[in-house]
């Protein structure tokens, strides 16, 4: 059997063995060097695009840029993080009451800190849970899983350190299952991006189980592009220390020789696609070596490092339908800017 296979496998099956037994907490990851080969083979197509240069948000988060971002949801520029947690702190009691939920997965947990307003409903309605939280920083997730198991007694938190496609895959079927994708996430997936996470979502998610998924909304009356724009240039530099981080990693772990000064950060909002686009825009004209390649930047020329498209809510459960994923409610705010929907999945 290849090597592969065999710690795949290995790792469904301590997946497995933990939700089988009783023990309290588990941190699970994909090895370090996998993590790296998928990087660098990653970064170097991104790279290599031929219409624009990019590189995944994914790689936006390694300890330093966690630590960032979770300080840019406090910002007061940054209003999908207390929209949602507002939202989330009226819901919370519905959802443990309504949702027979003995397993709550979450994509993209970070620290955890919305998370605690359904832990708090859940625990306070004394139901027995199971947390399965997922993001690609191991140290983060391990630091939060020890919190969490000390703050509420009967808790068990199997943390699985790895992307999502690959954490997905290690779940074994669970008939009540609640999973949790916040912040307006799903906004970082391009339309293909977007409907292949929901094919590998659907085929983890059995028949009763339920979504409840955060979206950024369209601007509107009560959202004008400005708001939008804002939230991405902040005005104590956040969030461009949050992007340039980036370079700092691509020189540590892939041997890179980016010069951070000679770049800077741009965020703008592009109304045609309903997008933000966050770039890395080079002040000189400059080649830079990536894993042993290198790259030539024009002066004014940007890497793409995300983009956050927004949604209108009809038109995202209609599409969420067509894919097995039937809206039962959506929660707005007065103003319009966030939303949270409840879906259940269909056979």
């Amino acid at each position: 059997m290849p090597l592969s296979h065999f710690e795949a496998r290995s790792r469904r099956a301590a997946v497995k063995d933990f939700l089988d037994g009783h023990e309290p907490l588990a941190v699970i990851a994909l090895p370090g060097e996998d993590l790296k080969d998928r990087m660098r083979r990653e970064v170097l197509e991104g790279l290599s695009a031929p219409v624009r240069p990019q590189i995944s948000p994914t790689y936006l988060y390694d300890a330093r840029g966690s630590e960032l971002y979770e300080r840019i949801t406090a910002l007061p520029e940054y209003y999908p993080t207390r929209t949602e947690a507002r939202l989330l702190e009226q819901i919370a009691p519905m959802l443990a009451a309504g949702v027979s939920a003995t397993q709550l997965v979450e994509l993209g947990s970070g620290s955890s800190a919305k998370t605690r307003l359904l832990l708090d409903a859940f625990h306070g309605a004394s139901r027995r849970l199971t947390y399965v939280p997922i993001d690609i920083s191991q140290e983060m997730l391990a630091e939060t899983a020890e919190r969490l198991v000390a703050a509420y007694p009967g808790l068990r938190v199997l943390a699985l350190a790895a992307p999502f496609d690959e954490a997905l895959a290690l779940l074994p079927p669970c008939e009540h299952r609640l999973v949790a994708f916040l912040g307006g996430t799903l906004g970082n997936f391009t339309p293909e991006q977007q409907e292949a996470f929901f094919e590998r979502l659907g085929a983890v998610m059995g028949a009763g189980n339920h979504l409840l998924l955060g979206f950024d909304r369209r601007d509107n009356a009560g959202k004008p592009p400005s708001l939008i724009e804002a939230a991405y240039n902040d005005a104590q530099g956040v969030t461009a220390e949050f992007n340039l981080n980036l370079l700092t990693r691509l020189n540590r772990e892939l041997g890179a020789d980016f010069e951070v000064g000679r770049w800077r950060h741009r965020a703008r909002y592009v109304e045609a696609q309903q997008q933000i686009e966050m770039l890395l825009e080079s002040r000189i004209d400059q080649d830079v070596r990536v894993a042993g390649r290198v790259f030539r930047f024009r002066a004014g020329e940007g890497i793409l490092t995300e983009i956050s498209r927004k949604f209108d809510p009809e038109e995202l459960a209609a599409w969420l339908a067509i894919r097995g994923f039937a809206l039962q409610t959506c929660w707005m705010d007065p103003d319009e800017r966030f939303g949270l929907m409840l879906l259940r999945k269909e056979a």
